[in-house]
Order: C-alpha cells, then sequence, then structure tokens
C-alpha cells in the first residue's frame, strides 16, 4: 500500500454508509457482458434499499457524513480494495515464460486542471508485497498510443485507446499467449466507477443527496456526486460536483493529512463549501470557501 493510500485511510475514508447499518456492502464483478450499465446500477440500488437504506431522506446535521467510518476502524485492506480495485478493472500482467507477473490496475479518476475538474484513466501498479506505484494518467477523449513506466528503469508498458473506445494495457513487446496484456473499454470502466459512486456514502450537501466516494492517487481526495444527475444517466462520465483533497505526499515520499480546511469548490448555486477534521476521527462537510487547496 502507498503512504498515500494508508493515510487517506487513516482519515476516516467513507467507503460504505452500510458500516454504519451493521450490514455488509453488495459487491459487483465487471466482465462487460450481459447486463447493460442502467441494469446493473438497478442491481444495486435495489440491494442496497433491501438493506434498509434510503438516499432520499434528509439528516438532523445537512452537510455531514452521518456515517462516516471512524479513524480507528477505517484501515483495512477493504479499503485499499476501494481506492484501486472496486470500480477498476485489474489484470495479472505476465513477464515472458512466465517469469513472475505486475498486478496492475485501471480506473477512471478525477484529477483538477486549472481550476477544472476532468476525468482521466489512471493505470497503477498495486502488485501485492510492493508499495503501491504513482498512478500514470491518460486522456480519454482522443486516440492515443504511448509507451510508460511506472519508475525509471522500469518495465515498459503500452496504453493505447482506439478510436471506438476500446482501451489495450499490455507490456512491451508481450506475445500472444503469454497473458502480457489488459484489455478493457472506457464504457466498462465508466459503468464500474458509477457502480461505485452508487455504493458512496449517502450525504446531503445544501438540502440535495449526494454520494460520497474516497479517491486514491497523487492525492487522498473526496469525491461528491449529486444522486439525481448519476439516476438520471447510469452510463454517462460521471463527473463530481465537489472534489476536497485531504492527503499531501511529502518531498520524503510519505504522506500526511492536509492541515486547515480543504476547499470542495462550490455548487451551481454559488454556494461554497470545505470539509473539516473533527475530534471524532471524521470529515466533515461545512459550508464556507475552505483556506487550503484548489
Amino acid at each position: 500500500m502507498n503512504s498515500v493510500a494508508a493515510c487517506l485511510l487513516s482519515c476516516a475514508l467513507p467507503v460504505t454508509a452500510l458500516a454504519a447499518a451493521g450490514a455488509e456492502p453488495a459487491t459487483a464483478s465487471f466482465d462487460g457482458a450481459g447486463a447493460s450499465a442502467e441494469s446493473m446500477l438497478d442491481t444495486h440500488r435495489a440491494a442496497r434499499t433491501g438493506m434498509g437504506e434510503s438516499h432520499d431522506e434528509g439528516t438532523d446535521d445537512p452537510v455531514s457524513f452521518p456515517d462516516s467510518i471512524p479513524i480507528q476502524t477505517a484501515a483495512s485492506i477493504s479499503d485499499h480494495e476501494a481506492l484501486y480495485v472496486t470500480g477498476a478493472k485489474t489484470a495479472k500482467i505476465f513477464a515472458p515464460y512466465d517469469d513472475g507477473y505486475r498486478l496492475l490496475s485501471m480506473k477512471i479518476f478525477t484529477l483538477r486542471d486549472s481550476g477544472n475538474l476532468i476525468n482521466m484513466i489512471g493505470v497503477t501498479d498495486i502488485t501485492p508485497g510492493d508499495a503501491t506505484s504513482l498512478t500514470r494518467f491518460f486522456s480519454m477523449h482522443s486516440a492515443m498510443t504511448t509507451i510508460f513506466r511506472f519508475k525509471d528503469g522500469g518495465r515498459p508498458y503500452s496504453f493505447e485507446l482506439s478510436w471506438n473506445g476500446t482501451v489495450l494495457l499490455k507490456r512491451v513487446n508481450t506475445k500472444q499467449g503469454e497473458r502480457g496484456e489488459l484489455e478493457t473499454s472506457l464504457r466498462e470502466l465508466t459503468t464500474a466507477r458509477n457502480i461505485q459512486i452508487i455504493q458512496g456514502t449517502p450525504v446531503t450537501i445544501d438540502g440535495l443527496p449526494f454520494y460520497a466516494v474516497g479517491q486514491g492517487g497523487p492525492k487522498g481526495s473526496f469525491l461528491f456526486f449529486q444522486k439525481d444527475l448519476i439516476d438520471r444517466a447510469p452510463d454517462a462520465n460521471a463527473h463530481p460536483d465537489l472534489m476536497g483533497d485531504v492527503v499531501q505526499v511529502l518531498s520524503d515520499g510519505s504522506s500526511e493529512r492536509i492541515n486547515g480546511w480543504p476547499r470542495l469548490g462550490s455548487l451551481m448555486n454559488g454556494h461554497e463549501f470545505h470539509l473539516e477534521f473533527g475530534d471524532d476521527g471524521m470529515w466533515r462537510v461545512m459550508p464556507g470557501p475552505g483556506n487550503v487547496g484548489e
């Protein structure tokens, strides 16, 4: 596990609201065959409703995580999986002659670019026993082929996005039958992420219901997606309405929780929000602009 993931987990990552209800979260696999994105999302909504959850009711505290996981119970392997496995496509990429493998994860991430929130495809090496690599990012809006390494002198990989939405990640010079590639599509990646979004923590902000999810990568972040927009467009490339970074990387490669009040941005009505970390080990959404971050 990399330091960003470890620090984010220790800062009360809201993986699921089911923890407070004493229920086990629904799980899913993504093979891209059979059911449509909408039908898969409906299946997950039905499962959560059957467990007694509702995303439509408000709370007494309209801008908080009512079901955040306390700091002392958050750090578990399942939380690491929420950052890099759940909502992702993963594959063991073997070296020639089955001489070991690397476990790679491919997932849609949201990043900031000049103040705008953009979605990109992130590829991360999450091989067990090794530190999780920094995530490498690629555009999901134009056909491309590029060669990259996770570290200097490391194994070279090829990332290819075709005009028809096919995504191919492979070890350079891999041959057929060597199990040296991961093939998926933009549709599969989008569906996987949207299913993870609806499994997020339900929160109410400014009177509107949202899904809150954690994100790994270069920084540990919380993302907030307006529930009605996700429900109406289950096949869409979902963008968060609010996003706040809560973990930062230090010069020695370690990471720490960001001090201060991370900015989340503003909703369409212009109302600004930020995050505050409480003595109870939970992050809460609060009104106002905040004082750190973009």
